[in-house]
C-alpha cells in the first residue's frame, strides 16, 4: 500500500476479500491535485496505491484524506505499507512480513505480531505496545521511537530522537546505536545477558547486578549479568544510555 497525502489505517475483519474506503476533505484552486485510488495486481501482490492526477501542484492545499484497507482477520502473509505526508496506524493483526516506510508522519501500532518487522522513517514518531516479532529492524532520521511489551531480536538505528524499549519477554540479542538521543532499555528483572554499552557525550546507568569486565567509567560499560549468552550491544553519541528493570 502506497499513499504519498492519506493516514493508512488497517482493519482486520471477519470476512474473505479485502475492502478500501478511501475518503476526506481537500482544499484547494486547482482540481487537478485531486487524488485517486488505483488497485491492481503485480505479480502475485495486490498493490493499493494514492496517485496524483498531475505532478504538479498550484495553489493552496488543506487535505484531511483517510485510506481505510479492511483485510481478513485471518491473513498472516507479508504486508508493506508506504507513506510520503500521513500517518499509518495498524492494530490486532498478526503477519509473516511487516514492512513500514514513512517520510514524513508517524507509525501508531498496537497488539502486532510478526515474524519480521522492518521501519524506517525520515521525519516522525513509532509508537507501539503489545508488538511481538522474531527480528526487528528500525531506521530513524529524526523522531522518537517508543515500543512497549516487546519482544524479538533487535536492530535499530537513530540518527536524532530518543529510542525507548520496553521488553515484556527477553531471549534475544540488541544492537542500537544513536547519534542524537537517549537510549532507554528496559528488560525483565529476570533478564540474563552480556553488555556493551557506552556513550560518548553522556553518562551509562545500568540497574543490574553486573559483573563488570574491562575499564568502566560514567561513559561505558562492559560486562555480564548472570549468563553471556543474550548480547546487548548500545552505543549513543549524544545521550545517555539507560538499562532498567
Amino acid at each position: 500500500m502506497n499513499a504519498y497525502s492519506a493516514t493508512i489505517n488497517i482493519i482486520p475483519e471477519n470476512a474473505s476479500n479485502i475492502k478500501v474506503h478511501f475518503y476526506g476533505n481537500l482544499a484547494s484552486n486547482n482540481s487537478s491535485t485531486n487524488p485517486e485510488i488505483q488497485c491492481y495486481k503485480s505479480g502475485n501482490s495486490l498493490v493499493i496505491a494514492e496517485v496524483k492526477k498531475t505532478n504538479t501542484t498550484l495553489g493552496f492545499l488543506n487535505s484531511n484524506i483517510k485510506l481505510d484497507v479492511y483485510i481478513p482477520s485471518d491473513y498472516n502473509k507479508d504486508v508493506e505499507l508506504t507513506s510520503s505526508s500521513g500517518d499509518i496506524n495498524v492494530n490486532e493483526y498478526k503477519f509473516n512480513k511487516l514492512d513500514c516506510k514513512l517520510s514524513s508522519g508517524d507509525l501508531n501500532m498496537n497488539d502486532i505480531n510478526a515474524n519480521t518487522f522492518n521501519y524506517s522513517n525520515s521525519s516522525g514518531d513509532l509508537k507501539a505496545g503489545k508488538l511481538t516479532t522474531n527480528t526487528t529492524s528500525l531506521i530513524s532520521s529524526s523522531g522518537s521511537i517508543n515500543i512497549n511489551t516487546f519482544s524479538g531480536d533487535l536492530k535499530s538505528e537513530s540518527s536524532s530522537g530518543d529510542t525507548n524499549i520496553e521488553y515484556g519477554d527477553f531471549h534475544n540479542s540488541i544492537d542500537m546505536h544513536s547519534s542524537s538521543g537517549q537510549i532507554l532499555l528496559t528488560l525483565p528483572s529476570s533478564a540474563e545477558f552480556s553488555l556493551d554499552a557506552s556513550a560518548s557525550s553522556g553518562n551509562v546507568t545500568c540497574g543490574f547486578p553486573i559483573t563488570i569486565s574491562g575499564k568502566n567509567d560514567d561513559h561505558k560499560i562492559q560486562g555480564v549479568v548472570v549468563n553471556g549468552k543474550n548480547k546487548v550491544s548500545l552505543d549513543c553519541s549524544s545521550g545517555d544510555v539507560k538499562i532498567l528493570h
